[in-house]
């Protein structure tokens, strides 16, 4: 895959990440506007339950097809990151594999301690100087 299509492609994260927001969002309206209908017009043990099967025979896809787009949007934003995630992603595996094939860098971290070191050492020995 080329850089192009990959910056392409992290643009379009942002896109598809709402489209899924959005489909969520409709999909839970749809269920609960079907849900509160089939309540307050067939929700009494008194109402005619030919009525209420009726209603759930011929608006049943509303909610089968509502439930299952919010189980699929649902489930894709658990794991679709976001653009500034794949960014980050992206550069934190390239640098952590740049790190783990550069012998050099393996060196800093003694050096930066041994600078430390020398330099706290430095520190308190000017401290023991001033107080005599």
């Amino acid at each position: 895959m080329t850089n192009y299509q990959k910056i392409y492609w992290l643009t379009r994260l942002d896109s598809l990440q709402g489209f899924l927001i959005g489909l969520l969002c409709i999909s839970c309206i749809v269920l609960f506007v079907w849900y509160l209908i089939y309540m307050m017009e067939y929700g009494s043990a008194y109402d005619d339950k030919e009525d209420a099967d009726a209603y759930k025979k011929n608006w049943k896809w509303h909610r089968v097809l509502s439930f299952v787009f919010a189980i699929i949007s649902g489930i894709s934003l658990i794991f679709i990151p976001s653009r500034d995630e794949a960014i980050m992603i992206l550069a934190g595996g390239k640098t952590m594999d740049y790190i783990q094939s550069d012998t050099s860098l393996n060196k800093l971290p003694y050096q930066t301690t041994q600078i430390i070191s020398e330099y706290l050492d430095k520190k308190i020995k000017d401290l023991k100087t001033d107080k005599k």
